[in-house]
């Protein structure tokens, strides 16, 4: 089901908000959690208004740190930092997961990213938009407290083309992981 979680962070503490739902994934899948971090070349110095990560050792080291969190709760995980040549975030994280291997991505969307999100997407959407596998998507708490993982009801929108119909198979195993219920729903126009 879930053998391979690749989780994207940018180092500031609202990515983070996905740690306690990729901890509950991993814990009931008995899945390898993969904590990346991709170096972007010409990077701003903040990122939500914290420092940005802008070394390999310095990314390695605040990935080593979570883990060892992760770890006491005695789930397997893996850290990879690595610099984009083309400074391509979304790009990178979809060649990661090609290139690695993995089941689900876990990513935080996080609010505004100025007009670079306004004009290519955020890198959650883009991620969705370029990836080959299902993609969880966990809203940032300012507050910093994420609320227990724990869904009773898993939602599945259709539209009626084969497309859409691929989201039933990631939606099945995430309702069997946490032993909830599949909803299908399908919008008929009446005009």
């Amino acid at each position: 089901m879930y053998r391979r979680l690749i989780v994207p962070l940018d180092g500031s503490h609202l990515a983070e908000a996905v740690l306690p739902v990729v901890e509950q994934i991993a814990l009931l899948s008995g899945g390898t959690v993969v904590l990346l971090h991709v170096l972007e070349r010409g990077a701003p110095s903040t990122v939500h208004g914290e420092r940005h990560l802008k070394a390999e050792d310095e990314a390695n080291l605040y990935l080593t740190g979570l883990a060892d969190r992760l770890r006491a709760q005695e789930i397997t995980v893996e850290v990879h930092a690595h610099e984009v040549p083309e400074g391509d975030v979304a790009r990178s994280i979809v060649a990661h997961v090609a290139e690695e291997g993995g089941d689900l991505i876990v990513l935080c969307t996080h609010g505004s990213g100025g007009v670079r999100e306004l004009l290519f997407g955020s890198i959650a959407q883009q991620v969705l938009k370029r990836g080959a596998i299902p993609v969880l998507l966990v809203r940032a708490v300012p507050e910093g407290v994420t609320p227990a993982f724990a869904p009773k009801r898993v939602l599945v929108p259709l539209d009626g083309t084969a497309g859409a119909e691929v989201a039933l198979t990631p939606a099945q195993d995430m309702a069997r992981l946490f032993k909830a219920v599949v909803h299908i729903v399908m919008v008929v126009a009446t005009a």
